[in-house]
């Protein structure tokens, strides 16, 4: 029935059904079986717990000898590879992955650094299509260093919890995302033991765009050479006062810099000792105790604030951003959800006065404990 379908609906198809769907077709017709296989082994899942050979892919148990026939079969059409694995990867699997002619992405999730950990990032430097590779839990002692990938464009690397991360030379590199790792930690006296930095050298680096930093609080950023390619900054979560290390990163790294993103950032930050006089667009989601720093600094160049859920928990605090809103009646849009406030509606320098003129004393009020 599938066959006698126009050929250009097939793949509309099988792109919206989930795994199981897919091998039950995998498994019919030989005529199914290759449409099927587009969809199926274009991200593919290997797990590996808790036995050093593969056990599973994409989420169907199946012996060691089936999943690398099926590999071998279908490796032109691998587009995203995820390994789970909790055990040394055996050498066969190794080999096999060396010989992915059109992998884009890759992501390991080790929670261990070992001989073939080190071989497998060693098989992929030389793929020619990768382009994003993602690393997580990495515990103390694991990846003390990183290949040199020459057509890596993503490079995410999460849960760093002790030890030093030298970010290598990649020359293609566009976006990298730092994530310390918060959950390593049991409570704050134990975070002071622990050190943990990553090094970023942007004369290495000459097309990153985008840095991403993850729980900033945790962890040390030492940055070297010139960021003349960075445009964009993004900071997720945080908590405590942030101005001084903010500031300290934005010192090293903010001449060029154009955006900001704030993302429900737990922490608070005032007036930072550096001048940003390039920043065009600042997008906060949640992040309330950014607040004064939108209004305390002095950013010539901005163009637009994005703010989604402001004030979602501070209730005093949404109840004046609703008072102020009143100043903006033919803004139609639902303030609770999203404010866009920019120079060419119009509200960007009133809300600004405004801001600066009611919310400050109801901000010092709710977040009372920040001026202590």
């Amino acid at each position: 029935m599938l066959l006698g379908l126009p050929p250009e609906l097939l793949p509309m198809i099988f792109q919206n059904l989930g795994n199981r769907d897919l091998w039950a077709l995998f498994n019919t017709s030989k005529g199914v079986r290759h449409n099927a296989a587009r969809t199926l082994f274009r991200r593919i899942k290997i797990d590996h717990a808790p036995c050093n050979f593969p056990e599973a892919l994409n989420e169907r148990p199946l012996p060691a000898t089936r999943i690398f026939q099926l590999l071998g079969e279908w490796l032109p059409l691998v587009r995203e590879i995820c390994i789970f694995s909790y055990r040394a990867v055996e050498p066969c699997m190794l080999n096999l992955l060396g010989r992915f002619p059109n992998v884009e992405r890759c992501r390991l999730d080790a929670e261990r650094s070992d001989e073939s950990s080190d071989s497998l990032k060693q098989q992929l430097i030389e793929q020619p299509s990768l382009r994003k590779w993602y690393l997580f839990n990495t515990i103390p002692g694991s990846w003390p260093l990183l290949p040199s990938f020459q057509s890596l464009q993503t490079l995410e690397i999460r849960s760093l919890s002790s030890g030093t991360l030298v970010v290598p030379a990649m020359p293609a590199l566009l976006n990298l995302r730092i994530g310390f790792d918060c959950s390593f930690y049991n409570d704050e006296k134990e975070a002071g033991v622990w050190d943990c930095a990553v090094l970023v050298d942007f004369s290495t680096l000459p097309r990153l765009s985008r840095l991403a930093i993850s729980n900033l609080d945790l962890g040390d950023l030492v940055f070297q050479g010139k960021a003349e390619s960075l445009k964009t900054l993004e900071i997720f979560l945080g908590q405590g006062e942030l101005s001084d290390q903010l500031s300290d990163i934005l010192r090293e790294i903010g001449g060029g810099l154009e955006k900001i993103i704030l993302n429900d950032v737990l922490g608070t930050c005032s007036e930072l000792d550096v001048e940003l006089i390039s920043i065009k667009k600042i997008h906060l989601i949640e992040s309330t105790g950014f607040l004064p720093f939108l209004i305390f600094n002095k950013l010539p160049a901005l163009e637009e604030i994005t703010w989604e859920q402001p004030f979602r928990k501070e209730r005093r605090l949404f109840q004046e951003l609703e008072a102020i809103r009143s100043n903006f009646p033919n803004d139609k849009s639902d303030w609770a959800s999203i404010m866009q406030l920019t120079n060419s509606n119009g509200y960007l320098t009133p809300f600004l006065d405004l801001a600066r003129r009611r919310l400050v004393d109801c901000f010092e009020r709710e977040y009372e404990w920040y001026y202590l």
